[in-house]
């Protein structure tokens, strides 16, 4: 064979590589392009071409704005430049079942699209530490958009904990899995210390109280009188619901409406919320006194140029006496003074200038002088003195 055909031979081939190569190089970069071979379909979805991914079968960082409409197929662009550049990946079929199965909600919740999970059925990065039970199944949008995200997991529904007919809630209050019982419906050496009581713990910290209650450590509170009251059953149509419904207290544990009938009838409720601070006691409606008046530039002064009403109130040693002054006027302040001339003060009940209440257990029998008054100097207008006595 001549030189010269040999190197025409090897011309060929050498053409012939380099057309293969190139066609390699092509079907690689097709196949990047197109994301291993994957149909990413069209942009024909609402959200497409807006720099994220809004396709169900995909997840990672780079996911969008999902909701319970969202499909496949329809967000081409965004979701095939984000999983070349590794921002997303494909799902597998079980965990796309598994994401629909979950009942995510609404968005009726506290802090709804703030881009946190309240909801403390998940958890991982993405799950704000303020999630109580209170916002399950309300932060839908947040949850959804953070689970295709990878940054939050499913853990499940709450596990129902009930033993003897008594609900012991869940576990979400602040020092649940403690091992002390920090519920105050319950009462026992195995309770918390009394620092760590509050409202927020009742029926929520239940794996440690029941297991407690299972060793013997903690019992339920039977009915009993506490600072003079009598909280009566559990006999009210709202009873265990978290909230009191006896008309005899107020504050921010009480619910929103009071009826007489359910009063001594909601023990449970209140007498944990009372423990717990929530709520103060006022007495029995039926037994109230009402005076109305106003604070005038005529009336008597006391210090720094306070106008002043004077009223009185006879009772017996330990009454449960609650005295309840309400202006929508005047920031008000209260004064009782006992007949052996104990003094008892309150500004602001709760933090609301509107209000000044004290309740108590009478010290001692007699004439208490009750003073209506002002915090600030030269303060006027009409007010509502309510004395509650049982």
């Amino acid at each position: 064979m001549s030189d010269t055909k040999t190197a025409r031979k090897y011309q060929h081939f050498s053409i012939f590589l380099l057309l293969a190569l190139a066609v390699l190089v092509f079907y690689i970069a097709f196949m990047q392009s197109t994301g291993s071979g994957l149909d990413f379909g069209d942009d024909s979805g609402a959200l497409a071409i807006n720099g994220s991914c809004e396709d169900i079968r995909f997840r990672g960082p780079g996911m969008g704005d999902m909701s319970d409409e969202t499909g496949s197929l329809n967000d081409a662009t965004d979701c095939s430049t984000l999983f070349t550049e590794g921002s997303i990946f494909l799902g597998s079929d079980a965990a796309a079942l598994a994401l629909t199965a979950i009942n995510f909600g609404d968005d009726a919740g506290t802090w709804p699209v703030d881009g946190e999970c309240d909801d403390p059925r998940f958890e991982g990065a993405g799950v704000s530490f303020s999630a109580d039970s209170d916002e399950i199944m309300h932060d839908a949008t947040d949850c959804r958009n953070l689970m295709f995200q990878g940054q939050i997991a499913f853990t499940g529904e709450p596990e129902e904990y009930i033993r003897d007919g008594i609900d012991f809630g869940d576990n979400f209050g602040t020092y649940a899995n403690d091992n002390e019982c920090d519920d105050t419906r319950f009462t026992g050496p195995g309770m918390a210390d009394e620092s760590t009581f509050e409202v927020s713990n009742i029926r929520h910290d239940a794996a440690d109280c029941l297991a407690l209650y299972d060793e013997g450590m903690v019992v339920l509170q039977e009915m009993q009188i506490i600072d003079g009251i009598n909280f009566g059953d559990d006999q009210g149509s709202w009873a265990n619901d978290a909230e009191c419904d006896d008309p005899r207290f107020t504050g921010g544990g009480t619910a929103e409406t009071l009826l007489q009938e359910d009063a001594m009838h909601d023990a449970s409720d209140c007498r944990s919320l009372y423990l717990a601070g929530g709520i103060s006691y006022i007495g029995n409606p039926e037994n109230r006194i009402i005076e109305t008046g106003a604070l005038e530039v005529t009336d008597d002064q006391i210090e720094s140029d306070k106008y002043v009403d004077a009223y009185s109130f006879t009772g017996t040693q330990n009454q449960r006496v609650a005295f309840d002054l309400v202006s929508d006027e005047f920031d008000t302040y209260l004064i009782v003074t006992s007949p052996s001339g104990e003094v008892f003060e309150n500004d602001d009940f709760e933090s609301d200038t509107s209000r000044s209440l004290i309740s108590m257990s009478l010290p001692e029998s007699g004439t208490y002088a009750i003073q209506v008054t002002s915090y600030s100097s030269e303060s006027f207008g009409t007010y509502t003195l309510e004395i509650n006595a049982e």
